[in-house]
C-alpha cells in the first residue's frame, strides 16, 4: 500500500480510538473514524507483542495489509481505518482472517454503495 494510504502517526492511531466507533470479532477489533480527512480512506495496523515475536506479528501485519489491499477499491472514502491483531490472529488461517475482515466493514459500513 502506498504510504498516502496508510495511517503512520502515533496521533492519528489516538485520535481513531477516541473519535471513532470500534467494532470486534474474534482475530481482529475494526476501528473507524469517518470523514476524517477528505480523500481516499487511510488504514493502520496495530499488532501488539501480546500476539507474538517479532516474525509473528510482521506475518499477522502482511496477512492483514494484503487482504485490505485486495479489498480497497470498495471502500468508502474519508474515512481512517485501523485493524487491531488479536492473538487468536496469529494462528488463524487466511480465509477466516478474510471473512472476519468482510463482516467487520459491513458492520461498519464501509463498503462504497453499488450502483
Amino acid at each position: 500500500m502506498p504510504r498516502a494510504a496508510r495511517l503512520t502517526q502515533t496521533s492519528e492511531f489516538g485520535r481513531v480510538r477516541t473519535d471513532g466507533r470500534s467494532w470486534p470479532g474474534r482475530y481482529m477489533t475494526l476501528a473507524v473514524l469517518e470523514g476524517a480527512a477528505p480523500g481516499p480512506s487511510r488504514i493502520g495496523f496495530i499488532t501488539t507483542r501480546q500476539i507474538g515475536g517479532a516474525v509473528v506479528r510482521n506475518r499477522v501485519r502482511r496477512r492483514l495489509r494484503e487482504i485490505v489491499r485486495q479489498s480497497r477499491p470498495r471502500l468508502k472514502s474519508a474515512a481512517w481505518i485501523v485493524l487491531i491483531a488479536r492473538r487468536a490472529s496469529a494462528t488463524a488461517q487466511s480465509d477466516q482472517l478474510r471473512e472476519e475482515w468482510r463482516k467487520l466493514a459491513e458492520r461498519a459500513a464501509l463498503w462504497k454503495a453499488v450502483t
